[in-house]
């Protein structure tokens, strides 16, 4: 989730730093649309959490040790 969280700031921050600078994102990625700042970055978290959960949720039980 860590991870998904700090991609979704990052994405924000650049954008916010693009739309500062008047730099047209769609000169820069051509003909691609791109989702808006805060619904890729909601999206990422989303997927963070959703993703951490499968892990946590699929990892196998360690069993005990018995001598």
């Amino acid at each position: 989730m860590a991870v998904a969280v700090v991609l979704a700031v990052a994405y924000l921050g650049l954008m916010v730093l693009l739309l500062v600078l008047r730099v047209d994102v769609r000169a820069l990625v051509g003909p691609f649309s791109l989702l808006p700042a805060p619904a890729l970055a909601l999206a990422l978290a989303l997927a963070g959490v959703v993703a951490g959960f499968l892990t946590d949720y699929l990892y196998p039980t360690p069993r005990p040790r018995t001598r």
